[in-house]
């Protein structure tokens, strides 16, 4: 993958992150919490300098579907 791309990669998985724990209703402190990761390393993920491991976006999408079926 070129530099490009996976930095064009990294905004996508950010922009999608932010959008996850919009729908999660999580800061990026609880998403920390609840997600057992490091706060500085969420923080990282929404600001796109680093990227978004898969794990942490299929955590993320299954709070969601269990928040949803909870309604």
């Amino acid at each position: 993958m070129s530099q490009s791309n996976a930095s064009t990669s990294s905004v996508l998985d950010a922009r999608g992150l932010r959008v996850l724990l919009g729908k999660a209703d999580l800061t990026e402190e609880a998403a920390a919490t609840v997600l057992e990761l490091n706060e500085a390393d969420i923080r990282a993920y929404v600001a796109a300098e680093m990227r978004v491991p898969r794990y942490v976006i299929l955590a993320l999408e299954r709070i969601v579907d269990l928040r949803m079926d909870g309604r």
